[in-house]
């Protein structure tokens, strides 16, 4: 069991790396982490990333990197249960 935690944890961080580095894009440049998690800077980037948000733009980035990131937990965590230490 604790094998399996270890995978999903593993899967996890890699399938929110994954997700990030393919729906993590706007217009060709990959938004802020600070911004997608709605953490804005009060600056002009931080402007454009409230209005961003407003539309709902980091809300499809968000769920699209949270489910990558779910879909690794998952896939770990079989995976660590199915893997038998020799």
């Amino acid at each position: 069991m604790k094998q399996a935690i270890t995978f999903g944890i593993v899967l996890l961080i890699v399938g929110l790396i994954v997700g990030y580095a393919v729906f993590g894009k706007i217009g060709g440049r990959y938004v802020s982490i600070l911004s997608i998690m709605g953490i804005h800077v009060k600056s002009v980037t931080g402007f454009f990333a409230n209005v961003g948000d407003k539309f709902g733009a980091f809300d499809k980035i968000r769920t699209n990197i949270v489910l990558c990131g779910l879909g690794g937990l998952a896939a770990g965590f079989v995976l660590g249960l199915l893997y038998k230490k020799r």
